[in-house]
C-alpha cells in the first residue's frame, strides 16, 4: 500500500542515481548511497525494529504452521464434519476452528 510505502521510508531521502552497468558508471555512488542508508538505519532504531518485526513474523509463521500440522494430523473426518456443520449454519467458522484446535491438543 502506498501510505505503508510512505511511512517506510519517513525519514530517509530516497535517493535517485544514474548509473550505467556496461560503462560502470555509477557503481561507487551506488554504494555510497548503501552505505549511507545502513548506517541510517543503524543510527535512527529502524534495523533494530525491523529486525523485531522480522522475528515477529517468522515466531507467529512457525506457530502458525505448527498449529496447524497438530490440527491436521489424523482429523480428516473431523475436519469433513465441522466443515459440513458450517456450510448448514449449525456452527460457525470460529468456533468449528477452536473446536478443532482444543481437539488437537
Amino acid at each position: 500500500h502506498i501510505y505503508t510505502d510512505l511511512q517506510r521510508h519517513a525519514g530517509w531521502d530516497v535517493p535517485i542515481l544514474k548509473t550505467v552497468a556496461h560503462k560502470e558508471q555509477g557503481i561507487a555512488e551506488v554504494i555510497d548511497a548503501v552505505d549511507k542508508h545502513q548506517a541510517y538505519l543503524a543510527e535512527s532504531g529502524r534495523r533494530e525494529a525491523m529486525l523485531r518485526d522480522r522475528a515477529r513474523k517468522q515466531l507467529l509463521g512457525t506457530t502458525q504452521g505448527i498449529l496447524m500440522e497438530r490440527v491436521l494430523s489424523g482429523q480428516n473426518g473431523a475436519i469433513d464434519d465441522l466443515a459440513e456443520r458450517i456450510a448448514i449454519r449449525e456452527i460457525d467458522p470460529r468456533t468449528a476452528a477452536e473446536q478443532l484446535i482444543k481437539d488437537a491438543g
